[in-house]
């Protein structure tokens, strides 16, 4: 396997990412919870279509919700949920054997607090 294709991750988003993972010796990026009520609703469930995913696959990146999500909001009940959303995702990630976390902050500059 090449370097350039350990540095390349397939979103689960597409159907077919497990086979062409497998195919090109590619990781996967696992985007099920980038919403966030995913980790609300029938959480065991996709959990377990998770896990099933990433078999015989051996790299990971966790894509952790971020619609609505600002952790440098000037509301702090915007802040607050998106504390909570975060350390889900951490604990999912963590559950699936994940180190590795993509969030958008959706931090901009000259518009949020730093």
């Amino acid at each position: 396997m090449n370097d350039f294709a350990q540095r390349l991750y397939l979103s689960t988003i597409a159907q077919d990412c497990r086979s062409q993972a497998l195919s090109y010796g590619l990781g996967l990026e696992m985007a099920e919870f980038c919403t966030a009520s995913n980790l609300d609703q029938d959480y065991p469930r996709r959990r377990g279509q998770a896990m099933a995913q990433m078999a015989g696959i051996d790299r990971f990146w966790f894509h952790a919700p971020f619609a609505e999500l600002c952790p440098a909001a000037i509301d702090p009940k915007v802040r607050q949920v998106t504390m909570e959303r975060y350390r889900q995702a951490v604990a999912a990630a963590q559950s699936l054997g994940i180190c590795r976390l993509v969030i958008h902050s959706r931090y901009i500059p000259w518009v949020y607090f730093p």
